[in-house]
């Protein structure tokens, strides 16, 4: 239901807003397709002309945030979600750690995208795993 919600929300904020319209005719073969896709992860693979690359690996590769954090010092934290749409089990880099000083990856079987609320405690998991993990940073560089 939410990558579906999501896509439809995508689909109407950037195909189909009047203000959009001249660059949507001069797009008119890629965003029909766009508009004839159901799930995020398929419209993203036929919209990259929209971002100006010329293939999906293209845009993938120059818009992957990870690509940045290769030679990082700084401690990073980074927590997936195997049930998550949009940073899709798929993509999870699994070797981060031995690419990139200084970071742990969580994953979590349920969170979706961002959402980690817990039931029955106050608070949001995703917020109380970073904080512990960013203390525990703090303590060993302290000492």
């Amino acid at each position: 239901f939410l990558d579906r919600y999501l896509t439809d929300n995508v689909k109407a904020m950037f195909l189909r807003k009047k203000r959009n319209k001249d660059f949507v005719l001069q797009h008119r073969d890629t965003v029909e397709k766009c508009l004839n896709k159901t799930y995020l992860v398929d419209f993203m693979r036929v919209a990259y002309p929209l971002a100006g690359y010329s293939s999906y690996d293209e845009y993938m590769k120059r818009c992957n945030p990870l690509a940045h954090c290769l030679g990082n010092t700084t401690p990073l934290f980074v927590l997936n979600s195997l049930d998550d749409n949009i940073c899709r089990k798929e993509n999870i880099r699994y070797d981060l750690k031995d690419d990139v000083r200084n970071t742990v990856l969580k994953v979590t079987r349920f969170g979706g995208h961002i959402a980690y609320n817990e039931h029955g405690y106050p608070g949001n998991f995703m917020w109380r795993i970073s904080l512990d993990y960013f203390e525990a940073v703090r303590k060993v560089m302290m000492t």
